[in-house]
């Protein structure tokens, strides 16, 4: 799960669209489960701009507006209920024979809120950190 925290620190420091000039051959291959570093699929960065709510929209829901690839989105994402500190969370890879290995993670602090949009396929985590901030991690 570190690796969604990184990616959202990364979005927030990048000037460039580049990602191996922020993260390290290791990191790359974690983050995009790929065996070769060359193998990087097309990812694209974006700004959030939430919109604000409506009186009529329902509670837990948030409307995101984004450009990706050159596309205006609207994200119309309702809350789910897939983190609550009982919930076990797993890091999972494979070792050097392709078994895959398990690993209970701690986690203490709350991880966020997660929201889904069915329709366009998109699923958002938020956390908010101690210092207030907004970090969103997105699929």
């Amino acid at each position: 799960m570190w690796w969604f925290f990184l990616i959202s620190i990364a979005q927030t420091v990048l000037t460039t669209q580049d990602i191996r000039r922020v993260l390290n051959r290791e990191e790359i291959r974690n983050l995009f489960h790929i065996d070769d570093d060359n193998s990087v699929p097309d990812y694209h960065f974006v700004n959030l701009n939430p919109a604000r709510s409506k009186r009529s929209a329902s509670v837990g829901s948030k409307t995101l507006h984004l450009e990706a690839f050159g596309k205006n989105l609207q994200l119309n994402l309702e809350k789910t209920k897939l983190t609550r500190p009982s919930v076990p969370l797993y890091s999972v890879h494979a070792n050097s024979t392709g078994h895959l290995i398990y690993q209970l993670l701690e986690h203490e602090e709350p991880l966020g809120e997660t929201y889904q949009d069915v329709d366009n396929q998109a699923a958002l985590l938020i956390h908010k950190d101690k210092d207030g901030s907004l970090l969103y991690v997105s699929s």
